[in-house]
């Protein structure tokens, strides 16, 4: 095995002693020696080779690849995350929702009892609150729509920020704010679902909505960049100008009543994060020259059939 392993009688005589101990042995990394002093990642799983009268016989090796075992794992647990995170949603908006009702009924009674104008701010102060709950509600309910059982499907990036961006246009509008799209390309592929992230960019055009001062100009941008491993990526950027909110503001989702603007800020930024976290993608926040946010998403990019065709085709010789 040392001819073929990195460490091979190391490994080899670990997993015999663990297989002794009647301990399981699978998942394990190894590194697989190639030609030009050069060598991959593998994953190991052994176990013993028994005769017909139960002896043992030797080692049964198996070796594996772990970008195909990582990806179907990945697969699963992200399901599942989902999973989790969608029926938290759809309890949290059950039981909140009943006795915020309940309160929003017994307030309007109490108002109407109580005609002194002095307590009027009160009265739409606490009316405000219950309001904001309900509007949590509702997005929770929204992020239960979004099908926990939706499977990862080949997506372009591009069309889907578009359509939620024409969408959501004319409430940029109504705010009076200039509205600006400039993304590179039209066709980026990349694995996510077309509902969720539909949902996740809505969320985002909401947020920046929300968050930007009226009269202002907002310009989402696009580009493929590459990165120092050979990756490509799709990246999405947008400066909300006059505002200035770090990465923990602005995705943490239990925001104090305090804060000036906290309608969208905070659940539906944290279920857009969680979204596109789930599918691979890199989301950043920065406070730029003292007096801006700057929101970039990184979308991880799929290899095309062509891209995997040109990197499988050896490069011919040329004649001299």
């Amino acid at each position: 095995m040392h001819e073929y392993l990195d460490d091979g009688y190391k490994i080899l005589s670990h997993i015999h002693q663990q297989l002794i101990q009647g301990k399981t042995v699978a998942g394990y990394r190894v590194s697989i020696k190639n030609t030009h002093h050069k060598s991959f990642d593998a994953h190991l799983s052994a176990d013993f080779l028994y005769d017909r009268n139960d002896e043992v016989e030797g080692l049964i090796i198996n070796l594996t690849n772990p970008v195909i075992y990582d990806d179907a794992l990945n697969r699963i647990l992200r399901k599942e995350k989902l999973s989790t995170i969608v029926h938290l949603a759809n309890t949290l908006s059950h039981e909140i929702r009943n006795p915020i009702n309940i309160l929003s009924g017994r307030l309007q009674l109490l108002e109407s009892e109580i005609e002194d104008p002095e307590n009027k701010k009160p009265f739409e102060s606490i009316q405000r609150q219950i309001d904001r709950i309900l509007h949590i509600t509702d997005l929770l309910g929204k992020f239960n729509l979004t099908r926990e059982d939706s499977v990862p499907e080949r997506c372009n990036i591009i069309e889907i920020f578009q359509k939620v961006f024409k969408e959501k246009t004319p409430q940029f509008k109504e705010k009076k704010l200039e509205l600006i799209s400039t993304m590179q390309g039209s066709k980026f592929w990349i694995e996510g679902n077309h509902v969720q992230f539909s949902d996740a960019f809505g969320y985002l055009l909401d947020t920046v909505s929300e968050l930007t001062p009226p009269g202002e100009k907002l310009e989402f941008s696009g580009k493929m960049i590459s990165t120092y491993a050979h990756s490509s990526w799709y990246e999405i950027q947008v400066i909300i100008p006059g505002v200035k909110l770090n990465s923990t503001q602005l995705f943490e989702p239990y925001q104090s009543i305090d804060m000036e603007m906290n309608g969208f800020l905070g659940l539906g930024m944290a279920i857009m994060h969680t979204i596109f976290h789930n599918y691979g993608a890199k989301i950043e926040s920065f406070i730029q020259n003292k007096e801006h946010t700057l929101i970039r998403i990184r979308f991880p990019l799929l290899e095309s059939k062509e891209d995997k065709k040109n990197t499988a085709r050896p490069l011919k010789k040329q004649k001299k």
